[in-house]
């Protein structure tokens, strides 16, 4: 620490815990601490034996126990955000059993938020959400002509999908996603964490004092769609295709299913 934060790294911290044997410090029970000595001399270290009563800034420290941290600290529950990059040896038992806030260091986010900051990835998006939009618009129509391209519209899209998911990872996609779906990761990790970043450097960007708000997600049964699907723009576009694609007149008009299944617009 003292090559990479200079001579007097003990000042950025309350509390110095070394030699913590994680994930064993969580379950140790009341495993004490123990003071960590440096001769002044050889610069070599030795652990004190005296009982531990309160944990000194300055001061670093052996072993331990969650649960004498927690008592000499004083700190409790979400009172502490505690940060680990594995989410089950360093995040799990704090959150669950003694509720920590948490926050997971994941490496790999930063590749996969390039990856759908790219053009291809947003273009590909938009297409396949467009091709399901029109899918499921077109349904109604059992002649055969309309059938085929409804069939060529599905191929399309299991081409649109893979093609996402080669973005990633051309093995397997990506780390949080599957499909539409999230995968398993994805999901014990927000089950897990508070919050969540590639770098605990990106926290430099805000304040200390910053609220992260969680996002609401909707439930299949609450019907609720993107904004770009409630917008006026976006169901003209879909019109012009099934105008273009069926030869519809272009007289200003909706077209039959429009008028159906859409909602009134204000």
């Amino acid at each position: 620490m003292r090559f990479m934060a200079g001579e007097h790294w003990r000042d950025a911290f309350d509390v110095v815990i070394v030699n913590a044997r994680k994930p064993s410090f969580f379950h140790k029970g009341k495993r004490p601490f123990r003071q960590l000595l440096t001769s002044s001399t050889n610069e070599q270290h030795h652990v004190s034996w005296e009982r531990i009563t309160e944990l000194r800034r300055g001061d670093v420290y052996s072993e331990g126990s969650v649960t004498e941290l927690m008592s000499l600290s004083g700190w409790k529950h979400n009172q502490v955000l505690y940060f680990g990059d594995q989410i089950y040896n360093d995040l799990a038992d704090v959150t669950l059993y003694y509720g920590w806030r948490t926050g997971a260091v994941i490496p790999e986010l930063a590749h996969e938020i390039s990856a759908m900051n790219s053009e291809v990835f947003g273009r590909s998006i938009i297409w396949l959400q467009t091709l399901e939009r029109l899918l499921e618009r077109m349904q109604i129509y059992r002649d055969a002509e309309s059938q085929q391209l409804i069939r060529e519209w599905i191929l399309e899209r299991d081409s649109i999908k893979v093609r996402v998911k080669d973005i990633f990872n051309p093995y397997f996609g990506s780390v949080f996603r599957s499909h539409l779906a999230p995968s398993f990761f994805a999901m014990r990790l927000c089950r897990i964490a508070d919050v969540y970043m590639s770098s605990v450097n990106n926290l430099l960007h805000y304040h200390p004092q910053h609220f992260f708000f969680p996002i609401r997600s909707s439930l299949p049964h609450e019907g609720v769609v993107s904004m770009a699907f409630q917008h006026d723009g976006y169901d003209r576009a879909i019109e012009k295709v099934l105008r273009q694609a069926f030869q519809f007149p272009d007289d200003g008009s909706l077209l039959p299913e429009f008028n159906t299944y859409l909602p009134d617009k204000k």
